[in-house]
């Protein structure tokens, strides 16, 4: 489909009257009309290296680096389990992962928190809860 146009054609004329700089009052009274932008959230990554549950060594490379979320991290030449546990989140499934992970290929785990530390942390955590509750 074309479109042919015939007839004459003025160009478009703007008066010079229209086209100006704003003052600096039109300036802020514009930026007052804005909605400011929420702050940005402090938000840690689950893959952020302070969220690193453990990780998984082999003939002094490491093979797997699991987190706190379940997350696990793995280079391209290694090969995942084809059964990986999916079902849960967090710490659970992370010693999960792991442990498929160390049958498969085999290696030495390195928790990056000590495990009855890390215990002690989630017990007191739970006891500062339950007193927050009233419990």
């Amino acid at each position: 489909m074309s479109i042919a146009l015939s007839g004459a054609f003025k160009p478009l004329q703007i008066p010079n009257s229209a086209i100006r700089k704003l003052s600096d009052d039109e300036v802020e009274m514009l930026q007052r009309r804005q909605p400011k932008a929420p702050p940005p959230l402090d938000v840690i990554a689950d893959n952020h290296p302070s969220n690193i549950y453990a990780t998984l060594e082999r003939n002094g490379q490491t093979i797997a680096t699991v987190y706190k979320s379940g997350g696990m991290m793995t280079p391209n030449a290694i090969g995942s389990p084809s059964n990986l546990a999916s079902d849960g989140s967090g710490l659970p499934l992370a010693e999960q992962r792991l442990q498929q992970m160390l049958q498969l290929h085999g290696g030495t785990i390195s928790y990056a928190q000590p495990r009855a530390q890390a215990s002690a942390s989630a017990a007191t955590l739970f006891a500062a809860q339950l007193a927050r509750d009233g419990g």
